[in-house]
C-alpha cells in the first residue's frame, strides 16, 4: 500500500464511523454525486449562495459541499505533509468544482467522499 493510501486510510477512520459497509462517511461526504450535481446544477464553478439575517446566515447546498470539501482537503494536506509524501493539494473551489463535476458525471452513484478521496490522490501525485 502507498503511503498517501495509508494516510488517507487515517484520515477516513478520523472522519467516519463504522457501517455496514465497513464505514459511513459523516457530513456532506455521504451523499451522492448525482446529489452533488444537483446543488451546483446552473451555478458558476466554486460558487454557492447564501443570505444574512439576523438570526444568522443561511447557505445553499453547493456552499456546504464547497465548505466540506474544503476541510478534507485542508485535513489531507496535513497528513501528506507529516507524511513526507506527495505535494499539497492547491486548487481553490472552482477547480475543485470543475473536477468534482467531471468526476461525478461519470460516477453519479458514487459518494462525494469518494470522488474527493480521487481528487486529492490525483492532485498531491501521491
Amino acid at each position: 500500500m502507498k503511503p498517501i493510501q495509508i494516510i488517507l486510510a487515517v484520515l477516513l477512520v478520523i472522519t467516519t464511523s463504522v457501517g455496514a459497509r465497513g464505514f459511513t462517511t459523516h457530513g456532506w461526504g455521504n451523499y451522492f454525486c448525482g446529489q452533488y450535481l444537483s446543488a451546483v446544477h446552473n451555478l458558476p464553478p466554486g460558487h454557492g449562495s447564501w443570505i444574512d439575517r439576523p438570526s444568522g446566515r443561511f447557505v445553499d447546498d453547493a456552499a456546504q459541499y464547497q465548505h466540506w470539501l474544503s476541510g478534507f482537503i485542508s485535513a489531507s494536506n496535513l497528513w501528506i505533509y507529516r507524511a513526507g509524501v506527495g505535494k499539497d493539494v492547491k486548487a481553490d473551489h472552482a477547480a475543485t468544482d470543475v473536477w468534482m463535476r467531471r468526476w461525478c458525471e461519470q460516477n453519479p452513484t458514487k459518494t462525494v467522499f469518494e470522488a474527493v478521496y480521487e481528487f486529492v490522490r490525483e492532485q498531491c501525485g501521491c
